[in-house]
């Protein structure tokens, strides 16, 4: 398992993390967002997906529950599972198959919502909120 540990405290900061990420990751790729809420989920979503060249607004999919959009570097799926009542809402709403079937880069918040049901991330990003700072850690889960 690979790990690497950023400072995420400026928004700049992030911003790199997202554009070096959008250009690794490709093909269907699992990757589960952790962290308390306000802590850069959903910024470091939206920043990932303009790197990936899409140029129309990127909205929270907190209601919608899944966004998926097309960029010009293949298709993001974002998560956001806060609100899933019962894992088996993930086969009602077909991510899994839209994943595999579009070779999507699928970003999940709130994966632990959807235990049981998703298939084990290829990469977990930890977000955490210190005294002044935010850390974002990075794991590779080969």
């Amino acid at each position: 398992m690979t790990i690497k540990t950023y400072d995420i405290s400026e928004l700049s900061d992030l911003s790199s993390v997202a554009e070096e990420l959008s250009t690794q990751l490709n093909g269907t790729t699992w990757v589960y967002l952790n962290g308390d809420l306000g802590c850069g989920k959903t910024t470091f979503s939206q920043q990932f997906i303009a790197a990936k060249g899409y140029t129309g607004r990127v909205t929270s999919p907190t209601y919608a529950i899944m966004q998926d959009y097309d960029t010009p570097n293949g298709t993001v799926i974002h998560c956001d599972l806060y609100r899933l009542a019962d894992p088996e809402e993930l086969y009602e709403i077909g991510l899994i198959e839209m994943a595999e079937s579009s070779q999507a880069v699928v970003l999940i918040e709130w994966a632990e919502k959807g235990q049981g049901v998703l298939p084990q991330a290829d990469l977990q990003l930890d977000f955490t909120l210190l005294k002044e700072n935010r850390q974002l850690c990075i794991r590779n889960n080969e």
